[in-house]
């Protein structure tokens, strides 16, 4: 039996900044190839996080576990330039200290921000171009549902069964890397300048625990998007964002799996996106 699409649920004009509440800035250095992205509560927001890749570069996720301080972040930071851009999180800092939030840009797709110098498909063959994407939902009756994503990662994009962007055979067609390692293809290559990260944010009202599941479903989407995935050269990273503002949703385990699942759903569009904008060409898919 076919599996059923849902993609006429997603609301494909949107973003991260249709969750009230959370702006997006993105900065760029052409020069480096790098940049950074910054997701902004002024309002503050219940946060959540999910690591699951074999390489991850993090700083102050302790502080936002559960059991921790139930202290509302105001921005996330998503950096390219792999832990050398984590210096960037002193200027962040700094400028929510001196400026106390103001506006910044609307959300962009492609090779803006932390996607400036993003890949996709390095074990095998030439990579393509990665960058960053963004997606949302509204559940009927419910919390809108929303992520943004930076795309970065070892393996190949995918939608519907076929590989999108990824690495690319010298005829120009796709290797698929993940059918090339299950025939044990040797990799002349290695990379450790891979991740794909992202932040979801959500209306509903959530607690730490509740976020950091949210996080850990959201995951899902980004294996459906991506592979191989969560590879030891891969810092797979999840935020989740919670402002609480839908005051009405209901709560508990059956709202986390609801909410998880539209946050995995909106991530899988958001990298899909995100790699699809950073492209100026087609290619064939060769599988």
């Amino acid at each position: 039996m076919q599996k059923e699409e849902y993609n006429f649920k997603i609301n494909t004009m949107g973003g991260l900044t249709d969750v009230p509440g959370i702006l997006v800035g993105t900065a760029e250095d052409e020069s480096g190839r790098t940049g950074c992205t910054v997701v902004i509560c002024p309002n503050g927001a219940v946060p959540g996080v999910s690591v699951v890749g074999g390489n991850p570069g993090t700083m102050e996720t302790d502080s936002i576990r559960p059991g921790t301080k139930e202290d509302p972040v105001q921005a996330v930071l998503l950096t390219g330039g792999s832990r050398y851009g984590l210096a960037a999180a002193s200027g962040v800092m700094r400028w929510l200290y001196e400026q106390h939030i103001a506006e910044v840009p609307h959300d962009k797709e492609g090779s803006f921000g932390a996607g400036a110098g993003a890949t996709i498909g390095k074990f095998y063959g030439e990579p393509m171009k990665g960058g960053q994407g963004t997606a949302s939902i509204r559940i009927p009756g419910g919390p809108v549902v929303a992520a943004l994503a930076i795309v970065n990662p070892l393996g190949d994009v995918w939608e519907h069964g076929n590989i999108v962007v990824g690495a690319l055979c010298p005829d120009g067609n796709f290797v698929n890397q993940t059918k090339a390692m299950l025939e044990g293809v040797p990799s002349p290559l290695f990379s450790e300048m891979n991740t794909t990260i992202a932040v979801v944010a959500t209306t509903a009202q959530l607690n730490k625990a509740e976020a950091g599941r949210v996080a850990a479903l959201a995951q899902d989407g980004m294996a459906r998007a991506i592979s191989p995935v969560h590879s030891q050269w891969d810092g797979d990273t999840v935020f989740c964002l919670a402002t609480g503002a839908d005051t009405t949703y209901y709560k508990g385990d059956a709202a986390i799996t609801v909410i998880g699942t539209a946050a995995a759903v909106v991530l899988e569009k958001a990298i899909i996106r995100g790699a699809l904008a950073a492209q100026s060409k087609t290619v064939s898919n060769c599988t």
